[in-house]
């Protein structure tokens, strides 16, 4: 299990780490399977992200789970406090829920199977990885994947790769598995082209953040991700996407934009 890195009552958000540690653990006891996402998972993985320079605000829980299982989360979370959107849910609810919790006015989102926001990332064969979030590769995937990043998405992606080495993550899986990013992007042009964009504009933002250290070891672990991606065998398919390039939109826009 990869280390947790749990914040001091002081802080500013042990709110949202009990709540998530509560939601994972009464979802345990009753046999049901939810994982972490987001800010708050980032955080929990990187000590970084209390630096001063990338430390950001976080406002709500984000969180994937199974959507065989999904009937079962609404008595669940009533129990912890939270309360179904039901309008919400009616609407969304093949592809995720939404809860509120009044008492500590936090939303909690559950994506079902996989996160679908600018692009789809499929999750349900991967959330046994880790016991609290899903893996270090697919939590970067979920930021790499914003094609208009935000400040704090960069914050997010620089803090992860700063903390983490990259390599074969059946080494350790408090390491990045490139082989996990370089799989998604080798099956998908738009995914590829996301990705790399996105890590181009977090190296070009490393000095903003971090001194001339960090920035050093965090351009090498961009630039080995990148060299996995490129070196990853492309599909015929791939590669006639890659032809038409941007003259065809990649990507889409989530409906619904707020993310933590």
């Amino acid at each position: 299990m990869p280390q947790i890195n749990k914040p001091s009552q002081d802080a500013g958000w042990p709110t949202l780490d009990q709540l998530a540690e509560r939601v994972i653990e009464a979802a345990r006891a009753e046999g049901l399977t939810i994982r972490v996402i987001g800010g708050v998972a980032v955080r929990l993985h990187s000590p970084s992200a209390e630096h001063r320079s990338l430390r950001r605000s976080y406002g709500d829980l984000d969180m994937v789970g199974i959507l065989k299982e999904s009937r079962r989360y609404g008595p669940l979370l009533e129990s912890l406090g939270f309360e179904p959107n039901h309008p919400f849910n009616i609407l969304n609810g093949s592809t995720y829920l939404r809860f509120d919790h009044g008492a500590q006015a936090v939303h909690l989102d559950i994506f079902l199977d996989k996160l679908e926001m600018c692009h789809s990332l499929k999750l349900l064969d991967r959330l046994d990885i880790d016991d609290f979030t899903v893996s270090l590769a697919d939590l970067l995937l979920t930021k790499l994947q914003i094609v208009h990043l935000t400040e704090k998405d960069i914050k997010d992606i620089v803090a992860l790769i700063v903390d983490h080495p990259v390599g074969d993550a059946s080494e350790s899986l408090n390491s990045i598995d490139t082989g996990r990013i370089a799989a998604v992007c080798a099956a998908d042009w738009g995914w590829y082209r996301t990705v790399s964009d996105s890590l181009e504009k977090c190296r070009s933002w490393m000095d903003r953040f971090m001194g001339p250290d960090h920035q050093k070891t965090g351009s090498e672990r961009i630039k080995q991700i990148l060299y996995a991606m490129n070196q990853a065998p492309k599909s015929m398919k791939w590669k006639l996407r890659a032809k038409v390039g941007e003259k065809v939109k990649w990507y889409e826009l989530p409906e619904d934009p707020t993310r933590d």
